[in-house]
């Protein structure tokens, strides 16, 4: 602005070179000649904290003006997370219990000699506020309330959650290559459907009657060596029985020290709205998707092989015969999509608007750019070498399993294992030429699908 030419009023109060009270909090950020001895080319702002310092060049032609620059800063000043504290007051299990043996057995003498209403009620609730304190001490965790504007203005490696994330999926989505692929980051750990098995096993503990169904491991070893001996039938391996609680698999992703943690885990393990509050903190969350032609069409001949490898289908079983309709039960696959679509609708309106949906043909038909977009939106760093990988299973023995020989049933994650890198993705196979089982079930899947087919990432050639 040169105030040679143009009043400043009313953004400025005053007279001659001297104004200094402005309106609306603006000031002055030019504070050398720009003309002779004078400064007549100002810049009045509220900003000026986004900005770096005014230069003041040279004239331009004939101009007698000196020119002035300012630039924007590369990297904002941040305004600090405000750190508060919230008193909360966890309820275990195993404290619940113990409460539970407590109020069960008090007498309540001290409320029942009370001489007045008064005194009753002021005793009641000191014996109880002493019980509650006793078995459920509070806690104050500081919370880091993070301030919306310096949010915006951090790189996304800075956020919270930046290089753990959560792979939401179910069988048949490629998930397993996927997983291949992240095994490519130095210093990242690798965690097989921890929260899947841990639903698999409540499944089995409902299959053998249990009702009551725990979730944390103290106190129910008895349920959970039987839903591991259970799952090992139907799976074909071991499973150590304390790592399917939800309590034990949110304590130990929270508490892994690996630099990177990627997760590759079924939305099914998170079918109800109790099982949530397992969510673990500090984690972003997308969703792998494939069409469920393909998905129930694959699942039909990995699931026909599996069930004859563990002996629940007779040995004379044919898979032209075979009705995948009649056993999704043994492998907890009832409305799977719809899990899945569930997971992705809480996600999004409690946890992430944006959350991410990548579609299993674009990334095996693109996955550079897939990938790339993925790492950068979860806090990973990426590199092309991440796209090829040995054919070998030794790399799976590093990954952190409910089992400890799980890695070896190779019935379900075949390709992936014997595969060196992502493959182009095969076309939906007509309907005329899939048998009826794998049919009724897609048909029953693609609303779900269609609608978070909506909100995938895009590639280039999409």
């Amino acid at each position: 602005m040169d105030t040679a030419a143009v009043s400043c009023n009313p953004v400025c109060i005053g007279e001659g070179p001297g104004e200094v009270q402005l309106y609306r909090g603006l000031r002055k950020v030019v504070d050398k000649p720009t003309r002779s001895g004078s400064i007549l080319d100002k810049i009045l702002t509220n900003l000026g904290d986004f900005y770096k310092q005014v230069a003041i060049l040279s004239p331009l032609g004939k101009s007698d003006h000196n020119v002035v620059t300012w630039f924007p800063k590369e990297v904002f000043p941040r305004e600090p997370n405000v750190l508060t504290r919230r008193v909360l007051r966890p309820i275990r299990d195993s404290d619940a219990r113990c409460f539970g043996r407590w109020i069960s057995n008090q007498s309540w003498s001290g409320v029942h000699d009370a001489p007045d209403t008064q005194t009753k009620c002021d005793e009641f609730y000191s014996i109880l506020h002493q019980a509650l304190n006793t078995f459920f001490p509070q806690k104050e965790p500081a919370v880091a309330r993070v301030n919306p504007k310096a949010m915006a203005q951090q790189d996304p490696n800075d956020r919270e959650g930046a290089g753990r994330a959560v792979m939401w999926m179910t069988p048949r989505m490629i998930s397993t290559a996927l997983a291949r692929c992240m095994s490519g980051i130095p210093d990242c750990e690798i965690w097989y459907e921890p929260y899947g098995f841990c639903h698999f096993a409540e499944e089995e503990m409902k299959k053998a009657g249990i009702i009551d169904i725990p979730r944390s491991y103290d106190g129910h070893e008895r349920e959970f060596s039987l839903a591991s001996e259970r799952l090992g039938i139907v799976f074909n391996c071991e499973f150590v029985a304390d790592q399917l609680t939800y309590s034990s698999v949110q304590k130990r992703l929270e508490e892994s020290k690996s630099k990177y943690v990627f997760v590759k885990d079924e939305s099914c393990g998170m079918n109800t709205d109790d099982k949530k509050k397992y969510f673990p903190l500090g984690y972003r969350h997308c969703f792998l998707l494939r069409h469920p032609l393909q998905v129930y069409n694959s699942l039909r001949k990995a699931g026909f092989r599996q069930l004859k490898a563990s002996n629940i289908l007779p040995t004379d079983a044919q898979e032209k015969t075979f009705d995948l309709r009649q056993f999704v039960a043994v492998y907890y696959l009832e409305n799977m999509f719809q899990h899945h679509y569930n997971l992705w609708k809480y996600v999004k309106e409690k946890i992430d608007p944006s959350v991410m949906v990548i579609d299993a043909s674009d990334l095996l038909n693109h996955p550079g750019e897939v990938m790339s977009k993925y790492c950068q939106a979860m806090g990973f760093p990426y590199s092309e070498s991440m796209l090829e990988w040995e054919a070998s299973e030794e790399v799976l023995k590093t990954w952190k399993w409910p089992s400890p020989n799980r890695y070896r049933s190779k019935i379900f994650k075949a390709a992936a294992v014997e595969s060196t890198g992502f493959l182009a993705a095969p076309p939906v196979p007509p309907r005329d030429d899939l048998p009826p089982d794998v049919i009724d079930l897609a048909d029953e899947a693609m609303p779900y699908y269609e609608e978070m087919f909506l909100s995938r990432i895009k590639v280039s050639a999409s």
